[in-house]
């Protein structure tokens, strides 16, 4: 009894200090075992069976021993003691019927076997397994490069890959590549091989980080057809919608004008700059102010237009690229690079020729260039850029729900699609264009995901209320069943025939149940009124009041018969007498059908 007190006391509080692990359990290698449901449902569950089984044992013990400690107090009518028969019914049916015996310590402990029977399964369902985020500090990384303008800009060839790879995006519907993300780009670095083991492990670090954004909106469009049956032309002009001009930073004088001819295709577009007046308010990372007008073109603000000529109608967008540096800590993916997460924390101030001289926090618009003609290579990249970026704009469109009708006539839905193109376009270029190769040591930190062992918070707290109601329980129960057996003195486990017999042997009342074919019924009847108890000096049991020779029972229904000590010897020794005569003849009627004559053995027939 104490072993289960204990076991049911400590399984609570060891429970809550499972549930307070803040990271669960390492769970190592769980495919050691083939299925990490066996580990996780069944070993629990079995680990519960020996707590099951002693509240089991315990109850089992208390069924036995009751009718006894009745018996020890004594003055206990049948149907509480000899007639009690709580072994051979389940817990279930013995809460009810000792009840009604009034044997209320049964009664509990039956119940704390119900409540045990729920353990179990609580047991099985107590842990459960969870991707786990667990943080490495102290971790560094290599920077491999730092902020500044490329040599091979002037060349073209950052603005022509990025162009290529916007139009391949919006083909197959490709997410930004690795380091960039959402006009955000940063540098590249190098990690330790260790951590590449780790498939859902991110790195967050402190490091340098270009922003791209542009200033796009609507402008306002005017046609003018030229009717030309060889070579029929088309002006379109645009200016900035009134609408679209607040607070902007744009000159509201902004215009531009293109012609386009040889419509050997419906829909046309096409990326040009505009005039220098258009971006004289804009603002560049930390600057604010005019820029003069002179500016060189490769860094004006553009405009995209879009015109069909089935429909006759045509749209148009402003936008003007900025560009800013910053210190933050950017989150990335260790096996794809890619960006999860950027958080800025100040400005980046050391010296470089992007935000410093020459080019002092402009930005590259990435469509028009002062040295398109230095050599023919740079020529076709110049001229391919524009037209590639301006195709995605037509291709993005045909995935539109309206298509690209509705894209123009949607002024809203033009906007966005350019400056999302756009914005991916200038963030893929800044990736060669203004990075330089520099060594840095970065500190930063992984956050690795594994699995790890968790205890379910609401089968932890129903578990651990089970174990704590069953321990209190218990403990009442047990407590008050030593109390009540301490004047009871038996020499063999209850249980057993040989136990009845050594305490019935003697027992002078138990001539009254001479007949062998009573039914339960039969017996209960005979013993009705009779109080019952042990004798202190043979812990034989016997009625209370009944001196041992003064009732006799002959024959179903005949009631009890006083009878004198001579009449009831004279009876033992015929009976004596007939199975010494006879020995297979017996001397109490057998029950209704059943054969009275008995089989000899082979031994006794020869």
């Amino acid at each position: 009894m104490v072993h289960l007190r204990s076991c049911s006391a400590l399984n609570g509080p060891l429970l809550m200090r499972m549930l307070s692990l803040p990271s669960g359990f390492s769970t190592g290698p769980l495919n050691a075992f083939g299925s990490t449901q066996f580990v996780k449902s069944f070993v629990p569950a079995l680990v519960s069976i020996p707590l099951v089984f002693l509240i089991s044992k315990g109850n089992q013990q208390l069924k036995l021993v009751t009718p006894y400690s009745e018996l020890a107090r004594g003055g206990a009518p049948a149907k509480k003691s000899l007639m009690v028969n709580y072994a051979m019914s389940n817990a279930y049916a013995v809460t009810f019927k000792s009840a009604r015996a009034g044997h209320f310590l049964v009664t509990f402990s039956c119940l704390a076997v119900v409540i045990a029977a729920v353990i179990q399964p609580l047991a099985g369902s107590l842990f459960l397994l969870r991707s786990t985020e667990t943080d490495l500090s102290g971790l560094a990384a290599t920077g491999l490069m730092t902020v500044g303008l490329n040599p091979i800009t002037p060349s073209l060839i950052p603005f022509v890959q990025a162009a290529g790879f916007v139009s391949a995006a919006v083909s197959n519907n490709l997410a930004d590549p690795p380091l960039i993300r959402n006009g955000w780009t940063i540098p590249p670095y190098q990690t330790n091989d260790a951590l590449q083991v780790f498939d859902n492990a991110t790195l967050l670090l402190n490091t340098p980080a270009l922003q791209h954004s542009v200033q796009c909106i609507p402008g306002t469009v005017s046609l003018n057809a030229f009717n030309n049956l060889t070579n029929p032309t088309v002006s379109l002009t645009s200016s900035l919608s009134s609408s679209g001009n607040t607070n902007t930073g744009y000159n509201s004088s902004c215009q531009f004008s293109v012609t386009i001819d040889t419509p050997t295709i419906n829909w046309q577009s096409g990326a040009v700059p505009v005039d220098p007046s258009c971006n004289q308010l804009i603002t560049t990372g930390s600057k604010s102010g005019s820029i003069p007008s002179d500016i060189p073109v490769d860094f004006r603000s553009v405009a995209f237009w879009v015109y069909s000529f089935a429909d006759q109608a045509g749209a148009t967008v402003f936008c003007t690229p900025q560009l800013s540096a910053w210190n933050a800590l950017v989150e990335t993916n260790i096996t794809t690079n890619k960006i999860v997460n950027i958080t800025t924390t100040s400005q980046w101030t050391q010296g470089n020729n992007v935000t410093g001289y020459p080019m002092n926090g402009l930005a590259y618009n990435g469509l028009s260039f002062t040295n398109a003609t230095q050599d023919k290579f740079t020529t076709a990249r110049s001229t391919v850029i524009p037209i590639t970026l301006a195709d995605a704009v037509l291709t993005k469109g045909k995935q539109l729900n309206g298509g690209l009708l509705g894209m123009v006539k949607n002024q809203t839905a033009l906007v966005t699609t350019v400056a999302q193109l756009y914005t991916q376009f200038l963030a893929v270029s800044a990736a060669t264009a203004y990075f330089v190769p520099s060594e840095v040591t970065l500190q930063g930190t992984v956050s690795v995901f594994t699995i790890r062992l968790w205890v379910d918070p609401f089968a932890a707290h129903s578990l651990a209320g089970l174990c704590a109601l069953l321990a209190v329980l218990l403990a009442v129960v047990y407590t008050l069943d030593m109390r009540k057996r301490r004047s009871l003195f038996i020499s063999t486990e209850p249980g057993s025939i040989a136990a009845s017999a050594a305490v019935l042997s003697q027992s002078r009342f138990a001539r009254t149940l001479i007949r062998a074919n009573q039914t339960p019924k039969d017996i209960e009847e005979t013993l009705r009124g009779m109080k019952f108890g042990f004798d202190m000096r043979t812990w034989a049991i016997e009625a209370e009041g009944y001196n041992g020779d003064d009732y006799l029972f002959y024959a179903k229904g005949e009631g009890m018969t006083p009878r004198d000590d001579n009449e009831l010897e004279q009876t033992g020794l015929l009976a004596a007498q007939q199975m010494e005569m006879n020995p297979y003849t017996p001397v109490y009627p057998p029950s209704p059908g059943h054969d009275a004559t008995p089989r000899r053995s082979s031994e006794e027939s020869v």
